[in-house]
């Protein structure tokens, strides 16, 4: 099963490679990195592997970068059509462990799933995915998720690709800057606009509720390392790239996986942190 990661990104190159190993290491090596504009400075001789960089919006603030995750995706489905999964995934998200990629796996079979995320819930009040209805050309239902880890599948990249959503929803907020989005009430506008429109063509799960103890994922504050067990596989937002949590991904990714003990949290725990 293929899967792409576009990963979204600011600042700090060095935390930035840390996140690039771990994605590799537990998810994929089939990564866009989608740098702010307004931070490619820092970037423009960047490099990983075989990771795309791509120089995204002049964003600026630290929400709603949806224009950049559209970006990202449109330059990951042209890249590789033919993935099972998309997923968006911000820089402060730490990966753990290979359970995340399980849980997709299993995932992908349900019938007509269209987008894997964390905090799926309805969103109907204040009409804030009135754009979604609009380039669509059709009455939708509104969702809301976690934007930190959005996954999407095939059968929905396809879908967009077929009505040009991203293409539109870029044409028509290209004057738009920063978080500004008209007629918004919601925090964050992906985490409006990417769901919604999802469910548009499929169904929308939270894998949190697939697997509750794979995942520490939630808006704030910082994740801390004795909220973690041996299953965590994602915890967000991670932002302290020299904190336990990373130091504690980075240890796993240095050992053999082929015969990790049970009780490997506990060793590394004590050896490591």
């Amino acid at each position: 099963m293929n899967f792409v990661t576009v990963l979204n990104v600011h600042n700090n190159p060095d935390g930035v490679v840390e996140s690039l190993e771990s994605i590799e290491a537990f998810l994929t090596d089939k990564i866009v990195v989608v740098v702010d504009g307004l931070g490619w400075e820092a970037f423009k001789d960047f490099s990983y592997k075989n990771a795309i960089i791509v120089e995204g919006f002049e964003h600026g603030v630290n929400r709603s970068p949806y224009k950049n995750c559209a970006l990202g995706l449109i330059k990951a489905y042209n890249k590789w059509p033919d993935a099972e999964w998309y997923c968006y995934i911000e820089f402060d998200v730490a990966f753990l462990n290979d359970g995340f990629k399980q849980d997709l796996k299993t995932m992908y079979h349900i019938k007509d799933l269209s987008l894997v995320a964390t905090d799926v819930m309805n969103h109907d009040q204040d009409n804030d995915h009135w754009m979604v209805s609009d380039i669509l050309q059709r009455p939708t239902k509104g969702f809301k998720t976690l934007g930190a880890v959005m996954c999407f599948t095939q059968m929905c990249l396809n879908k967009w690709n077929e009505s040009n959503f991203l293409y539109l929803l870029l044409e028509k907020t290209k004057l738009y800057k920063g978080d500004f989005f008209p007629n918004f009430h919601a925090y964050a506008v992906e985490e409006v606009i990417f769901p919604t429109a999802a469910a548009a063509f499929g169904k929308i799960l939270d894998i949190s509720r697939f697997n509750p103890a794979g995942y520490t994922v939630r808006f704030q504050p910082e994740v801390e390392f004795h909220e973690l067990n041996r299953f965590t596989s994602l915890a967000h937002p991670s932002k302290d790239f020299d904190g336990k949590v990373r130091k504690y991904s980075k240890s796993i990714r240095n050992l053999s996986h082929d015969r990790l003990p049970e009780d490997y949290f506990n060793i590394i725990s004590r050896i490591y942190l």
